[in-house]
């Protein structure tokens, strides 16, 4: 009987299939004894029916047998989605190579000849039933990776349109900021938030309080809004409208053409959905504001959140040039009347803001002539006590001389800025931040000033809760492209880890080129977590990276092979970062492995070059022996030089050259977008 150690075999259950019941019997006793289930089967359709009772782990099938023969069981399990994977080993008397060669191409993965010799049976199906186990192993790993790769690019993708998002949302306070003329303020907000790639389009109804249109603006739909423009000066709300005005928190609309079919606006969002809210401040609601969006972003909790904080944005900004109109009309309307001051600083409590007169006394300078109840309540001093103190006194120190400065220039008729930002101190001693307006008039003959003071302080914590959310979302960024970093290298340490189980060089290497494509990627991350910019990376420290990876990976220096990079100063985001890096990967590993045969040395060289005011050309090339004019790019059997070509021509959109004149050249260049 065989020496071989039947221990070392992996076990699995096996269909025998021979119409000679000695060898049958035979094989059934072996295979038993090594530990296997052995299901026997005498003819073809008990082999078939046994098959699809239950799938076996390996099928041993004589040739020769009446009915069906070996050749038609075999082809009929490789037609077969559900038993095509099992390997078929064909038993036979036969030992012609013409046989062999047929049951070879039936799809059978061995051929056994008979009489049998029971170790070499016993080594011949452990050594299938391994390879077989280590395929799936394999493929459900690769699918596994496939998975955990397209989550992780669906996380990336979303983060971008955050990260654009943010920067829209930044830009739209600049424009608020800045503009003090609401049309080009309006303008300037739709703009912005088009423009930093945020949202598709975006637009800005204002209405009267008959709900008709009074201003609009918009970006991103040019003549297509002039429907709707039409229809709300009508006073005719589309449903998504309506609804956004009667309730606070944004309205999502999924499917623009289905969900809100009669808005003239429903075909112009490119697949996408929209975010529909009011803009309101306190209690008057200025008009809407809608955006185009990527419908799968809809229903993020931060998206709308982004939403509604510039809603809120937009409905302050608005809120303040009103009041600044109100105040220019009304300092235009002061006069030498003393009852028409009064009336005038009265009334500035209605509009939630304090109005003083100061005119310097022989006591006291910029003296407190008049003073509404507003400034009464946030000062906490009476009228009569006021009269007595100066206005500089209840300034903050921090501010005290620079608003002395500021109004002794006014009195002697200077230009000074009109508005400006300081603190006061109450008289319980807390500290109110207040925006501050003056302008300059003639009181009882005299020089005086009329000062317009809002008391800001709420919106100053506002601004300080928008700053800690942005600075918290940017510590979330590189919280996730440390941890996306980190996943990678796992893959890539699982892959390395592995690799070295298998035996086969072929599939030792197929490990390795996705363990180095892996680490390209991981790269990129690692990148983007150690830089300020959490969009763009440095690309000429991202190559050098590479290049020092693939210089351990191989050991090129050791083989005489340098490698030399000349890349300027050039930043890249994350959509051509990473198949940029994967193409310098699959390149540069190329030339190391192929184009230098033993003993010869030779140099690698990686070029990367702005052509243009957006387009960047990629070279990678070698010295070596050149690539075979019967090897092409996009027909390569390699799966290396077809990922290349997908890359460049699909996932960046650019153009390759092959250059075989001396060695090998590849040229890829592209147009980079914002």
């Amino acid at each position: 009987m065989s020496n071989v150690n039947i221990h070392h075999f992996p076990r699995g259950d096996i269909l025998v299939v021979e119409d000679n019941k000695s060898d049958l019997k035979f094989l059934s006793g072996i295979l038993s004894k090594a530990g296997y289930t052995v299901r026997p089967a005498s003819d073809g359709q008990l082999a078939l029916r046994s098959v699809q009772a239950k799938l076996p782990a390996m099928v041993l099938l004589d040739i020769a047998m009446p009915g069906l023969d070996g050749y038609e069981i075999c082809r009929r399990l490789k037609d077969s989605e559900d038993t095509r994977d099992i390997p078929v080993v064909f038993i036979s008397v036969k030992t012609s190579p013409i046989d062999k060669v047929k049951a070879f191409g039936a799809g059978g993965v061995d051929y056994i000849s008979k009489p049998f010799e029971p170790e070499e049976v016993l080594a011949r199906v452990a050594t299938h039933l391994s390879l077989w186990k280590a395929q799936k192993e394999t493929e459900e790993r690769n699918l596994q990776l496939l998975q955990e790769i397209a989550e992780r690019r669906k996380a990336e993708q979303r983060l971008q349109h955050l990260n654009l998002v943010l920067r829209a949302i930044r830009n739209v306070n600049q424009v608020i900021a800045r503009e003090t003329d609401r049309s080009w303020l309006l303008k300037g907000i739709c703009r912005s938030l088009t423009e930093a790639r945020g949202y598709y389009n975006a637009w800005i109804a204002l209405l009267d309080e008959s709900g008709k249109l009074r201003e609009y603006a918009e970006s991103g739909l040019g003549d297509d809004f002039l429907p709707m423009k039409e229809r709300l000066e009508r006073g005719e709300l589309t449903r998504c409208a309506r609804r956004a005005l009667e309730q606070s928190i944004p309205i999502m609309t999924e499917n623009p053409p289905v969900d809100c079919s009669d808005c003239p606006l429903s075909g112009n969002y490119k697949g996408g959905g929209a975010l529909t809210t009011r803009l309101q401040h306190g209690a008057k609601c200025y008009g809407i504001i809608s955006l185009s969006i990527p419908a799968e972003l809809l229903s993020d909790d931060e998206e709308v959140i982004l939403c509604r904080e510039a809603a809120d944005d937009i409905a302050f900004a608005l809120d303040s040039l009103e009041l600044e109109e109100r105040r220019k009309k009304a300092v235009g309307e002061l006069g030498e009347s003393e009852e028409r001051y009064r009336a005038l600083v009265g009334a500035g409590a209605d509009m939630g803001e304090a109005i003083v007169l100061l005119q310097n006394t022989d006591k006291v300078e910029a003296a407190h002539l008049f003073a509404n109840q507003e400034w009464v309540r946030m000062t906490g001093y009476t009228p009569e006590e006021l009269r007595e103190i100066s206005y500089f006194d209840l300034i903050h120190p921090c501010d005290r001389d620079a608003v002395a400065e500021r109004n002794r220039r006014r009195l002697r008729g200077e230009e000074v800025p009109g508005l400006w930002e300081i603190s006061i101190i109450a008289k319980d001693g807390s500290e109110v931040s207040v925006e501050n307006i003056g302008a300059l008039l003639t009181y009882q003959g005299r020089p005086a000033v009329v000062g317009y003071i809002r008391d800001i302080t709420e919106r100053k914590k506002a601004e300080e809760r928008i700053k800690a959310s942005l600075e918290e979302k940017e510590v979330l960024l590189k919280e996730i492209h440390h941890r996306v970093k980190n996943n990678l290298q796992v893959i890539s340490s699982l892959l390395k880890l592995q690799s070295g189980y298998i035996e086969d060089e072929r599939y030792a290497e197929m490990f390795k080129e996705s363990q180095e494509r892996v680490k390209s990627m991981a790269l990129v991350h690692e990148k983007l977590y150690q830089s300020e910019d959490l969009a763009r990376i440095d690309f000429a420290g991202y190559i050098e990276s590479v290049v020092e990876e693939l210089r351990r990976s191989y050991r090129s220096e050791r083989a005489g092979i340098g490698i030399k990079t000349e890349v300027e100063n050039i930043r890249l985001g994350v959509d051509y970062a990473i198949p940029c890096g994967l193409i310098i990967n699959e390149l540069v590993s190329n030339s190391l492995k192929h184009a230098f045969p033993q003993g010869e040395g030779g140099e690698v060289r990686i070029a990367m070059r702005q052509v243009g005011e957006d387009e960047v050309e990629l070279e990678v090339s070698d010295n070596g022996i050149g690539l075979p004019e019967s090897v092409g790019v996009r027909n390569a059997e390699s799966l290396g030089l077809r990922l290349v070509s997908m890359l460049a021509e699909d996932q960046l959109v650019g153009e390759m050259e092959l250059d075989r004149s001396e060695g090998t050249k590849f040229r890829i260049r592209f147009r980079v977008r914002e």
